[in-house]
């Protein structure tokens, strides 16, 4: 994935969420962040792969979800290498999202997520909602 083209997503009732947290553990809270990122990347990684150029068809299988931890917590979305990888598709990836000199870019990363910023937005949103009521629950 091109680490020079990167998207942020804010959260609105941030501050709500901040106080339901406190009242969490911190690594109960942090987990729940982590699996909130990851199903919302999840749902932009499908679309992404099923809008890329599927000249070979590589691409679109190699097109993954990570996790970035620490203090800023970050899900990624798209053409890595790595072990579960090609390390092709990464390098082809960034020409197809961008273009060249040579080849027009034919973005399939950024349509995906503008395609299902909300629904992904709506997916990390109910699982929070569930893992603080779960964890509401517990303490009652």
């Amino acid at each position: 994935m091109a680490r020079g083209v990167e998207i942020s997503v804010r959260i609105e009732g941030a501050d709500a969420l901040a106080a339901a947290f406190e009242d969490m553990e911190r690594r109960v809270a942090r987990e729940t962040m982590r699996k909130a990122l990851e199903e919302a990347a999840e749902v932009v990684r499908a679309e992404a792969s099923r809008r890329a150029p599927r000249r070979t068809g590589r691409l679109a299988e190699n097109i993954i979800t990570d996790w970035e931890g620490g203090r800023a917590q970050a899900a990624l979305v798209g053409p890595r290498a790595g072990k579960r990888t090609d390390p092709r598709s990464a390098f082809y990836g960034l020409f197809q999202e961008l273009g060249t000199s040579r080849h027009p870019a034919q973005p399939f990363l950024r349509p995906a997520f503008e395609a299902k910023r909300e629904e992904a937005g709506e997916r990390a949103a109910a699982v929070l909602r569930d893992e603080v009521e779960k964890t509401r629950a517990r303490g009652a």
